[in-house]
């Protein structure tokens, strides 16, 4: 599906007449999310533990092979429908993957993934024998051990009270780490060049991998002044309004959401100027 997707083949896959860049369609971190750990599922065993040691820190504990794959379950939770992107059964730990659409906004939240964790311990037959990693894909900028830690402390301030396994771990990684994930693969078994190459396809043809040939005139052509790019990246993301360009509203309330979807970041805008 990804070969027909990115050479505008959309018949059948609920995307007719929508542009040819996918980040204007809704639901594109499920998209990515398949795109992504739907090959992880097809790697060999041996592959599958190089993925994981160059995906986490390696303090993790090896996670072992696959034994169950499901992507978007719905679990209950107090009368509501929770649904991660993906639950991995490996030997030794039960993989919960949220996924968010972009690497440079904050869309992850702690209460979110709290009750994910709560959903997938109380529903899973296997919670009590293993490990929980939750791993956060995308929703965060700043994805450092530190930035994490924080976060990860957020949500067991969350999980206070309840009755739960200590094994409990967060991660946070950007989408282009699970590219350098399946590239250090590659490295080591070559068959899966291939594999990465569709993943790096996919994550351009998304807008997440910026192309750094820009230079101001652009900005321009894509109704970006210097001065509303200033205004658009400084300003707070809680200011509720719009920026009018020369050509178009520019949405204020996602700043990044807008300018990456024109290749157009304050990095290359740095860079350039």
């Amino acid at each position: 599906m990804l070969t027909a997707v990115l050479q505008g083949k959309r018949r059948g896959s609920g995307l007719e007449g929508v542009g040819h860049d996918l980040s204007f369609a809704t639901g594109s971190e499920d998209l990515l999310t398949s795109l992504v750990f739907e090959r992880v599922s097809y790697l060999s065993d041996d592959a599958v533990s190089a993925f994981w040691t160059a995906l986490l820190p390696e303090t993790v504990r090896p996670v072992g092979r696959i034994e169950r794959v499901e992507f978007w379950p719905r679990f209950e939770l107090e009368g509501s429908l929770i649904e991660p992107d993906l639950l991995l059964v490996t030997e030794a730990a039960l993989v919960v993957v949220e996924a968010k659409r972009w690497d440079q906004m904050d869309q992850q939240y702690a209460t979110q993934v709290a009750r994910e964790i709560q959903a997938v311990l109380k529903a899973e037959p296997l919670a009590g024998e293993l490990r929980l990693i939750m791993l956060l894909v995308g929703g965060r900028q700043d994805t450092s051990p530190a930035s994490t830690s924080a976060f990860e402390s957020l949500v067991h301030e969350q999980l206070v009270g309840e009755q739960l396994s200590d094994e409990i771990e967060v991660h946070a990684v950007k989408w282009l780490d699970t590219l350098e994930a399946f590239g250090a693969i590659a490295l080591t078994h070559p068959g899966y060049q291939r594999m990465r190459d569709d993943v790096e396809a996919g994550l351009r043809f998304h807008g997440l991998i910026r192309e750094r040939e820009l230079r101001l005139h652009e900005l321009c052509k894509a109704g970006l002044s210097v001065e509303t790019f200033k205004v658009l990246v400084e300003a707070r993301p809680d200011v509720e309004s719009a920026i009018v360009t020369g050509q178009r509203p520019v949405a204020r309330a996602t700043p990044l959401h807008c300018l990456t979807r024109q290749y157009i970041n304050s990095e290359c805008f740095l860079f350039y100027k």
